[in-house]
This record gives C-alpha cells, structure tokens and sequence, in this order.
C-alpha cells in the first residue's frame, strides 16, 4: 500500500485578512481547508516550493505583492521545476496591461476581488467557475 502525497494550494497574500478570505473562498468552493497554506510574501512562498507539493498557487496582486514578478520568478526558480504549477492572480483592481501580461506568462486565471466591491458570493462563484474540472 502506497502513501499518498498531499495535494496542497499556496495563497501568498501579506495582508492576513485578504489571505483569510481567500482560503475561505477556496474552502467554500471545495478546496479542504487543510490542504490550503497560507503565505505572507514571496522568499517564503519560493522557499515552501522546496518542501511541499502545491498543485495550484493563487497569489495576491498589490501594492507588497506583484504576481507578475513573482510568477517570472516562479519559471525561472530552480531552473524551472515549478513552472507548470497551475497560478491564479487574485486582484483588487484589474489594470488592462497586467491582465495582458499574466495571459501571457501562462496564468490559469485572473480574478478581481475587492470587498465590499466585490462580494464573497462573487468571489466565490468566479472560484467555482474556475475549479470546474480541476479536482484536488
């Protein structure tokens, strides 16, 4: 009988009350709450990569944390090994060119969320709408 790797999901995300609406989403949307690690900045997350297995990473995008940069640094970190991890940028605004530069870079998704803007049932109906047929 085989041992069975976990499948976990990075959020990197500074702002603890984001990250925590974040996993909430995700855990609403279907995603284990204990398979969700939160991270608060990007050394750390780059340095959780060489310890654990995620299978998808869904990263903040402002002002502390770019995504763009830290998705070229994901590609180019330990030579490209985490490159095809499925990434998804979590915005609170959505500027046209940085839209343009995570299609292509190779982003899974792009999702704007800026409470009270943007409610929880918002958020957690573009979630669902972007899970649908990736199983954890």
């Amino acid at each position: 009988m085989g041992t069975e790797r976990k499948k976990l999901v990075m959020v990197v995300c500074p702002d603890r009350t984001r990250r925590c609406n974040i996993r909430n989403g995700l855990a609403r949307a279907g995603i284990r709450p204990e398979m969700i690690v939160e991270i608060g900045d990007i050394t750390s997350a780059l340095a959780n990569l060489m310890t654990y297995e995620f299978t998808m990473i869904f990263s903040d995008h402002n002002g502390v944390i770019n995504a763009l940069d830290f998705l070229k640094q994901l590609k180019e970190f330990e030579k490209g090994k985490f490159k095809n991890i499925p990434f998804v940028i979590i915005a609170k605004k959505g500027v046209l060119e940085d839209v343009f530069e995570a299609g292509k870079l190779g982003v899974m998704g792009f999702i704007l969320f800026d409470p009270p803007a943007t409610t929880e049932f918002e958020f957690l109906k573009k979630l669902k709408d972007l899970l649908t047929g990736w199983l954890i």
